[in-house]
């Protein structure tokens, strides 16, 4: 157990057994890294960008600037509702327990070092 707090005028002690145990979420995010190519389902759109599920209980979020390199008003012009795709993760934040997605920089020249890196490690 860990000792979460001391209430020395009522004399006690705070006790917590699942603060020793690893957060769930860094547990199911600790095989993903930054540029790293993932499959996904479109799970839901809105005007803002379109979400993808990763693994059975992961999602992350296709900012709408990240969908195409054409400037779009909706998401529904370039991704639907259960379309399976190929995607880049842009970014992994922890403390917000979210992950940033890109549609638009799957192919981009930027990452190619990386990808052949992750695909002779294999």
């Amino acid at each position: 157990m860990k000792v979460i707090s001391v209430d020395l005028e009522r004399r006690r002690i705070g006790l917590s057994i699942r603060q020793l145990q690893e957060d769930p979420w860094m547990v199911r995010v600790k095989h993903l890294k930054e540029g790293q190519l993932i499959e996904g389902k479109i799970t839901h759109l809105t005007k803002f960008g379109a979400f993808a599920r990763l693994d059975d209980d992961l999602e992350g979020l296709i900012h709408i600037s990240e969908l195409s390199e054409n400037r779009i008003a909706h998401p529904k012009e370039v991704v639907k509702e259960g379309d399976q795709v190929t995607l880049r993760i842009i970014k992994i934040d922890s403390e917000r327990r979210r992950i940033g997605l890109s549609l638009r920089k799957v192919d981009s020249p930027a990452y190619s070092d990386l990808d052949w890196k992750m695909a002779l490690s294999r």
